[in-house]
């Protein structure tokens, strides 16, 4: 199928400066015409183009598939003032082009005109969950006394607070973990839990991530938080260290705490707590089961909207799990409390 020429339709100097409000472009077409929808705006943004491909989510939050019904939205972002100018010859490429089906249609929506470099910003604020209060680095914060401040530096990685399953999480840190206790984060993402467990009085603890970028954020987060190198130890992996932990924390997929339940009590000390987040209401029960097989014992979920964190405890040596629960937890009442920067 033919498709626009590669030239660029005069670009502009590379150091040119900035031409004030921007406005989005975009196409929206069948998954299998983005690379036509692409090269027609390449002609005109020579920053670049971005694909919005129509996926679902598979089932049990398993592997993402494309919608064969959706639509795929191709953008990009232009100066608003060039675009009266470029309008027809962008028509004139989409009229030219053998789609699929339908020709696309040529969108345009124009956008405030701010400093786009940190409009991040916005999307972060302080949150607190009992004493322990958690400041992304954008946020200015004046420390209370009785609070303890964990810093956090948004990144690519997973952790930045504002989910359901790390806001639980955080709060079964400030509930839960003793002073001087032993800690592992599995799956650790930005770090904020591991610099979360040190800040609160861990003697210890290992952040553990399968993702080279989220290791990268995590050390990032622990030297801006004072508590790299023998506090917060980083690594690179996808199971637990071969050590048992006072505390334990996954904020992970349901599907992987059923497949790392039997790590997950092996690395917790009895007597010690397990505390797994990342479940939805429908695998709440499917995950206590498979933690109580694994010999740890359910004792409570925390929950806000449909996301659970469900806290075990390994029993004594000698001592196995008193019951399995075939539906969720019997000791289920726990929920984020009030005021806890949760909404």
């Amino acid at each position: 199928m033919p498709s626009a020429p590669d030239e660029p339709i005069a670009p502009p100097p590379a150091d040119a400066p900035s031409t004030g409000p921007l406005i989005e472009v975009w196409l929206e077409v069948a998954p299998a015409e983005t690379e036509l929808a692409a090269a027609i705006l390449e002609r005109v943004a020579p920053a670049g183009v971005a694909i919005a491909l129509p996926f679902e989510q598979g089932p049990d939050c398993g592997e993402a598939a494309l919608s064969p019904q959706g639509q795929a939205r191709v953008s990009c972002y232009l100066p608003a003032s060039s675009w009266p100018g470029l309008r027809p010859t962008v028509a004139a490429m989409v009229a030219a082009t053998q789609w699929l089906g339908a020709p696309a249609q040529v969108h345009a929506t124009p956008l405030p005109d701010r400093d786009w470099s940190t409009a991040w910003h916005d999307h972060v604020q302080v949150q607190r969950f009992g004493r322990l209060v958690l400041r992304p680095t954008p946020c200015a914060y004046v420390k209370r006394a009785d609070e303890v401040v964990v810093h956090l530096e948004p990144g690519l990685a997973f952790g930045s607070g504002s989910h359901e399953s790390t806001r639980l999480a955080l709060i079964a840190l400030e509930r839960w973990l003793q002073p001087a206790a032993s800690a592992l984060d599995l799956g650790t993402g930005s770090g904020v839990l591991a610099c979360a467990a040190a800040r609160l009085g861990a003697s210890h603890v290992d952040a553990v991530d399968s993702d080279p970028l989220a290791v990268a954020a995590a050390r990032r987060n622990a030297r801006l938080n004072g508590v790299e190198g023998g506090l917060v130890a980083v690594r690179l992996g996808d199971r637990p260290p071969d050590r048992r932990y006072d505390f334990v924390v996954a904020n992970l997929t349901a599907p992987a705490l059923v497949a790392l339940a039997g790590a997950l009590a092996k690395a917790t000390h009895p007597g010690g707590i397990c505390v797994v987040a990342g479940v939805i209401d429908q695998q709440e029960a499917r995950v206590a089961r498979a933690l109580h097989a694994a010999g740890l014992e359910p004792q409570g979920t925390l929950r806000e909207g449909e996301w659970r964190a469900i806290q075990a405890v390994r029993p004594p040596a000698g001592r196995h799990p008193s019951q399995g629960p075939e539906s969720p937890i019997a000791n289920s009442g726990s929920s984020a409390p009030s005021g806890s920067g949760i909404s």
